[in-house]
């Protein structure tokens, strides 16, 4: 319930942002909260009930495989500067000197050199020909030289937390931090439970369009030599989905490739368990991560193209980190202000729309404002 003006300027402007974000066709629902310091959350659902389980997409990044990897630096079972081959010596299998270079600071900063997508859902499946794949994949860059978001460096700090913590990477996400933090309706796939799942896509055609956009490169000669080969016939012989994708993972490596469970997509979650999560990274919110280690994740480690890279985390500004998922999911924090936003849309239901990067960015300026005193 709204009970002071300033809460109530809040609770308007998150229903006249997803209202116009539906009304100008960038999602056909969503539903937003904000919370701010110790004070009740703030939330406005159109389209769906607050209880809403949503594909995170690659909100997996940062409320699974970040948080488990800090973990188990924290237990000192690794090392940010730990060598991927320390973990996965197949890395080294390709002759290339950069490879050793490679760390777990590389991987979460994406700075590995790793390209950012390949369709290995065309002709791979499962972790030993994903992983297989990965460490086959030329690198196209140096590491630390350049900055490229990479959807196979998350899923190697997948296969990587496997061999740490000795466990399925379903168990490490469950057992370290799902669990412990109380998050009960946070899962990989929920297929058809009984909670409400918001739709995504029908059938795949973005990401068919995406390998066929892939393959035209690669006959062309546009990628490097020994990059991930394909074939017209590979996609045709693809077994697509058709209908509404629902309460199955909408990424295509994840859902063809990796049976829904994957260190950089996959998680489903709701409203309530996001602003449950974000709780963990104010200063001083417990001892689940350190104050020290929070502070390491969201700064500015890596900077490219006018975009910052923490641990994980995208840095929006100097007081100010978050991420975002492709299904139209998004969550940031600011340090300043002491305050999580969420916005958890299914932008690609029934098909792919654009304009969710410029309406995220008028949301959080118009909350910033607010926030800041800015406005009246």
């Amino acid at each position: 319930m709204v009970i002071d003006n300033k809460a109530q300027r809040l609770y308007d402007c998150l229903k006249q942002n997803i209202d116009e974000g539906i009304n100008q066709g960038v999602f056909p629902s969503g539903i937003a909260a904000i919370h701010t310091g110790d004070q009740k959350p703030i939330i406005y659902a159109r389209g769906f009930t607050e209880d809403t389980v949503f594909d995170l997409a690659s909100l997996t990044k940062v409320m699974a495989t970040l948080p488990a990897i800090l973990l188990a630096v924290q237990s000192g079972k690794t090392s940010l500067f730990d060598p991927v081959t320390k973990w996965i010596p197949e890395f080294a299998s390709i002759h290339d000197p950069r490879r050793m270079q490679v760390t777990l600071f590389h991987l979460l900063t994406h700075t590995s050199g790793l390209p950012a997508w390949r369709p290995y859902f065309i002709r791979l499946k499962g972790k030993e020909d994903y992983l297989a794949a990965i460490c086959n994949e030329p690198l196209i860059y140096s590491p630390s030289t350049d900055m490229v978001y990479s959807d196979l460096g998350f899923m190697l700090l997948g296969f990587i937390l496997e061999r740490i913590w000795d466990m399925e990477l379903e168990e490490v996400v469950s057992s370290l931090v799902l669990g412990p933090l109380g998050l009960h309706r946070t899962r990989y796939s929920p297929g058809a439970s009984h909670w409400p799942i918001a739709p995504t896509e029908e059938g795949n055609p973005f990401e068919k369009n995406m390998a066929m956009l892939y393959l035209e490169d690669y006959e062309n000669g546009r990628l490097p030599d020994g990059a991930f080969a394909m074939s017209n016939e590979d996609i045709d012989t693809n077994r697509w989905r058709e209908g509404i994708i629902c309460g199955t993972v909408h990424d295509c490596n994840a859902h063809y490739g990796l049976g829904g469970i994957s260190g950089h997509a996959g998680l489903f979650s709701d409203i309530g368990d996001l602003l449950r999560y974000m709780d963990i990274w104010k200063q001083g919110s417990g001892d689940f991560l350190s104050d020290q280690t929070i502070t390491n994740a969201t700064l500015a480690h890596a900077t490219s193209s006018a975009r910052s890279r923490g641990l994980g985390w995208e840095i929006l500004s100097n007081d100010t980190f978050g991420h975002t998922g492709f299904t139209g999911t998004s969550v940031w924090h600011n340090t300043t202000t002491e305050t999580t936003c969420i916005l958890l849309t299914n932008r690609v239901h029934p098909f792919v729309r654009m304009g969710i990067q410029e309406w995220r960015l008028q949301t959080r300026e118009l909350l910033t404002s607010l926030l800041k005193g800015a406005c009246s």
